[in-house]
């Protein structure tokens, strides 16, 4: 019944924008990984139908992830069309599957849209990254909470978190919005077209003007 539904959403606490926690994700690809198990255990067995079922669940158990707001949560939903597609070539490789209504699975491998679930995971990311500058504005930087020992962080970074590094940090956020908008763009076309890198301009010193879009940007 939960994967019939149109669209779902995971409990996620994110008060602390440094320490989002995605317990979902795990669950999830365990949930595949079984409903997988369970098709080729199936398919051994001789009961194809049911294996066809079990990989249908499978895949619709990962287009659940679709609308994720995470780059992680992309990476997971593609690893899990991963183990789903794994186990349907174990299946095909080894049994007939001739007179098997495949109709309900091929319905769900012909709907999957890796264009659209990147391009809803990049803009969350950038939501995310935003409300991290922010917080940069109000507390300054906490390095413990980015992984990084701050006496030997970029002295053009340590500037950041500091009044007079204002400029400076509004100047990142810009680059960060840029670059991130070029990516969602990017996506607008085919996925196979889609070349999300930017491009630097040789003539702007990186390291200067954007030290924390070039440690958060994907």
């Amino acid at each position: 019944e939960a994967v019939a539904r149109p669209s779902c959403r995971f409990p996620v606490k994110g008060e602390n924008v440094y320490a989002i926690s995605f317990e979902h994700y795990r669950y999830m690809r365990m949930l595949v990984r079984f409903l997988c198990a369970k098709a080729v255990l199936d398919a051994r067995s001789g009961r194809t139908s049911e294996a066809v079922r079990s990989l249908e669940l499978a895949l619709k158990a990962s287009e659940s992830l679709k609308v994720e707001p995470t780059l992680i949560g992309v990476l997971v939903r593609v690893a899990m069309i991963g183990i789903a597609l794994d186990a349907l070539r174990d299946i095909e490789n080894s049994h007939d599957l001739t007179g098997v209504d495949t109709s309900a699975l091929v319905s769900v491998l012909s709907a999957i849209d890796l264009s659209s679930g990147y391009q809803t995971a990049l803009k969350g990311e950038r939501a995310w990254v935003w409300s991290v500058f922010d917080d940069i504005r109000n507390h300054g930087i906490r390095y413990e909470d980015i992984g990084l020992d701050a006496a030997k962080a970029n002295p053009w970074l340590r500037l950041r978190g500091t009044y007079l590094g204002r400029p400076l940090l509004y100047l990142d956020e810009l680059d960060y919005l840029k670059r991130m908008g070029k990516m969602i763009e990017d996506l607008n076309g085919p996925f196979r077209n889609a070349n999300p890198s930017i491009p630097r301009s040789p003539s702007v010193n990186i390291s200067t003007i954007s030290s924390f879009t070039d440690l958060m940007c994907p």
